[in-house]
């Protein structure tokens, strides 16, 4: 099983299996973040809170392209599955 250790105070800071994470952008940073500390949460949701000047099919489209991003860049493959 992966290891992500979320750091929130301070500057905020992520590491997957005790190495810093290679995140692709900051959305996937702030996706991670809002996670931590809200816990589960729809996707229709995330989408809505970071790309919404997109329409829903647009932002829902940004999400699952910031999730595959975020899975294939930081090797967390079992990350954000349903």
């Amino acid at each position: 099983m992966t290891a992500i250790d979320i750091k929130l105070f301070g500057t905020p800071r992520v590491t997957i299996d005790g190495k810093p994470a290679n995140l692709p952008f900051r959305k996937a940073e702030a996706i991670l973040y809002y996670l931590a500390v809200n816990g589960q949460t729809t996707r229709e949701e995330l989408s809505t809170l970071l790309w919404s000047e997109n329409d829903d099919a647009g932002a829902r489209k940004c999400l699952r392209d910031a999730l595959y991003k975020t899975r294939r860049t930081a090797g967390i493959d079992d990350l954000f599955r349903p």
